[in-house]
């Protein structure tokens, strides 16, 4: 049985798509299975996966008839496939340094209380230019040098220093985790399209401690494609995040709590009246009322004077 499963859950990433196999299948561990697992990709992606199909790492190669909607539910078919006990979701946009499961390995020997473990990760350009590293971006927003040295955490006081705030883990691409801790809670992931991530990373701290390697062994890239552009997806987007802050409040383990309302207020719930309209912000209101009307009576009078006062975050985080 192989140490890792390693899910690579792709859609149109074409373009990338085979220098991201190529950097998990030249690892220098080599413990480990691949899963591939394709969105019903309308670019050339199929022609790739398939000059991989007989590699002796291959396991599984599984092409979507129609499109999910969802990274997570492919994440969520991923696991049901894994042999592994421990996964790593290798996103297909990024690259990995051939150590990242050498390190990843070793550390889960020498430190057995922990569930999950990641690293730094370069931030790179379409064409794989190093822009900068995601601990200098974390540490300037949070003025501290907490992620320039490796370090081990209880969940529960990494979620309350800081991963309540923001998705602090960089992406699944740096991390490894034991898959039980998935198969625990894959329901409710799946319930989210764009911030189930964050929410899994949130939920896993509350049930295991986490390990930090400030070396920087994956490398997260920056594309068009990751960003947000129009108002209905924007909507969809914040109404993520409100179901994020429901779920950080109703559990008793966060401290704090009227910080972090404060904080989605700043950061996440609110939009621009001249830049995004005012109809979304009156969508937005709206549909903070329909899920939570007891947490819109808390959220919509701060996002209200935010606006009113001209308050504004100080930094932002990318």
């Amino acid at each position: 049985m192989p140490v890792f499963s390693i899910i690579v859950p792709n859609y149109n990433h074409a373009a990338f798509l085979s220098e991201r196999i190529e950097s998990v299948l030249h690892q220098s561990f080599g413990d480990f299975e691949i899963i591939i697992l394709d969105d019903k990709s309308t670019d050339n992606s199929r022609e790739i996966i398939e000059t991989y199909k007989a590699h002796p790492k291959i396991s599984q190669i599984i092409y979507n008839e129609s499109n999910s909607g969802s990274p997570f539910l492919q994440w969520k078919k991923g696991m049901e496939l894994a042999k592994g006990e421990w996964i790593w979701i290798a996103e297909t946009d990024d690259i990995a340094d051939p150590f990242f499961l050498a390190e990843a390995a070793n550390i889960i020997q020498s430190q057995p209380g922990i569930g999950c473990y990641y690293t730094d990760s370069f931030l790179i350009d379409e064409g794989a230019a190093i822009t900068g590293k995601v601990s200098g971006i974390k540490n300037n927003f949070f003025e501290t040098k907490k992620w320039s040295a490796s370090y081990y955490a209880n969940g529960k006081d990494e979620l309350n220093e800081c991963l309540k705030f923001l998705c602090t883990i960089n992406n699944t691409s740096a991390l490894v985790f034991k898959k039980e801790i998935f198969t625990t809670i894959q329901e409710e992931v799946t319930q989210y399209r764009f911030y189930g991530d964050w929410f899994f990373f949130i939920a896993a701290m509350l049930k295991t401690d986490i390990y930090y390697n400030q070396k920087p062994l994956s490398s997260y890239r920056n594309h068009p494609a990751n960003f947000v552009s129009n108002n209905p997806v924007i909507a969809e987007h914040k109404k993520e995040y409100y179901k994020l802050l429901q779920y950080l409040l109703s559990r008793p383990e966060i401290r704090s709590k009227k910080e972090v309302i404060s904080f989605f207020c700043l950061h996440y719930l609110g939009s621009g009246w001249i830049k995004e309209g005012i109809r979304l912000a009156i969508t937005l209101y709206c549909n903070y009322f329909k899920m939570d009307k007891s947490l819109a009576f808390k959220v919509i009078p701060r996002l209200l004077f935010y606006k009113i006062t001209g308050k504004k975050n100080k930094k932002k985080y990318p």
